[in-house]
């Protein structure tokens, strides 16, 4: 009875301190197919391990999303899973430190070339190198054995890294630490990956539009830089970061000078265009004697020339139907893209370009025509909607003159 009950309780403490043995094969690679893939563990001898629980592949994720993918041995119908890893190759030794992380003994091998490892210092006391075709099963085997002498949790892990390091560079032109209000600066990130990385951008915390519209995301390669043209109306703080990976890039860019009053507003409606002519023309009706301007319809904007400014952060375009009443207010848009179109080099410094959407005008009936069959015309004005900070008063006094226009149709 008594044996019975040392039995018992030996069981019972073997239990509580059963060793785990793990393998991790960190790979700094993307998973292509599974034949390319079997190539490689057969040149290690691994494929018969792969379906050991203790025995984990770990990849590159290409989408930049951690998943995990099926394998198997073709031959001998073994099954495993593999799991992609993110931001893997913006800092590979992260992510060996991360696997180091445990309180577990851990053995770590590295694939190198005359011991030198491929992407970084490996800052790894114990560290073996092994070659592109050793047995790594007989490596496992052997370990084993070193696992059970010491009676504690044992890892091994087999890194092979790449020998491609992901970088990223963000540059700014005009590369000045501050700047006047209202400059334009380029911001432009670039990458060494051949095959593209997924990156987020973001201005002052916020996604660019090219992100936001793609799950935050967007793609760049070494041939395929991202290209962020921001007006800087504050001091603005431009970050970028490959999908899964931490200390982003950083552009900070200050104003010159703080924005403490607001000035009336000016718009050039007649401007001649760089790249379409005249924004606008002027006839004068004999009926009934109204000097009016039809703002011309380009790439499905109406666009409006406006004096630059700090003080005002948005605007608003305020219409009303000359012979209804009728009172319609729509959004201005600030378009920094299309200054280079339309500004000539003199007035790039003095003016801003913003645009209405031919669409909104539709919906809102603004380019329906009367029941006689004639276009309907508008007083309008510019008025300021933001200013630019806290304390800033918009009075009437800032908004525009009135004007008499009406709009041209597709």
């Amino acid at each position: 009875m008594k044996n019975k009950l040392l039995l018992f309780f030996l069981c019972l403490f073997s239990l509580g301190f059963a060793q785990k043995f793990e393998v991790v094969l960190l790979i700094d690679n993307i998973y292509e197919d599974r034949e390319s893939f079997n190539i490689i563990l057969g040149k290690f001898s691994l494929l018969p391990l792969i379906e050991e629980d203790y025995f984990k592949i770990k990849m590159i994720a290409a989408s930049g999303v951690e998943s995990k993918i099926k394998h198997y041995d073709d031959e001998n119908r073994n099954e495993c899973d593999i799991i992609l890893m993110a931001g893997v190759k913006c800092d590979p030794c992260h992510r060996l430190g991360l696997e180091k992380k445990t309180p577990e003994t851990v053995k770590v091998f590295v694939q190198t070339t005359n011991n030198v490892s491929g992407t970084c210092d490996l800052k790894v006391d114990d560290y073996e190198a092994f070659s592109e075709e050793e047995d790594l099963a007989a490596i496992i085997k052997e370990q084993r054995k070193i696992a059970k002498k010491k009676k504690k949790d044992y890892k091994v892990i087999f890194w092979i890294p790449s020998n491609e390091k992901n970088t990223i560079d963000l540059v700014a032109t005009p590369s000045d630490n501050a700047v006047d209000f209202g400059t334009v600066v380029n911001v432009k990130a670039t990458t060494n990956s051949k095959e593209g990385i997924m990156v987020e951008m973001k201005v002052n915390d916020e996604l660019i539009k090219k992100c936001s519209e793609n799950d935050g995301f967007t793609k760049i390669t070494q041939q395929l830089p991202l290209v962020e043209n921001i007006e800087i109306i504050e001091p603005t703080t431009v970050t970028v970061a490959e999908k899964g990976c931490e200390n982003p890039k950083r552009i900070e860019i200050k104003l010159n000078s703080t924005c403490d009053s607001v000035i009336k507003i000016k718009h050039k409606i007649l401007y001649d265009s760089k790249s379409y002519g005249p924004l606008g023309t002027t006839t004068k009706n004999i009926l009934d004697g109204l000097n009016t301007t039809t703002i011309k319809l380009v790439n499905d904007n109406y666009y409006v020339i406006l004096n630059k400014q700090c003080g005002i952060r948005s605007y608003a375009v305020e219409l009303i139907e000359i012979q209804t009443g009728s009172e319609y207010k729509v959004p201005l848009m600030k378009s920094v893209d299309q200054s280079s179109i339309h500004l000539r080099e003199v007035d790039l410094e003095k003016y801003n370009v913003f645009r209405m959407e031919y669409n909104t005008f539709k919906e809102m009936g603004i380019l329906k025509s009367r029941s006689d069959g004639s276009e309907p015309k508008y007083k309008m004005r510019i008025v300021p909607e933001k200013p630019a900070k806290e304390g800033l008063e918009l009075e009437e006094r800032h908004k525009s003159d009135w004007v008499v226009v009406k709009f041209q149709k597709c």
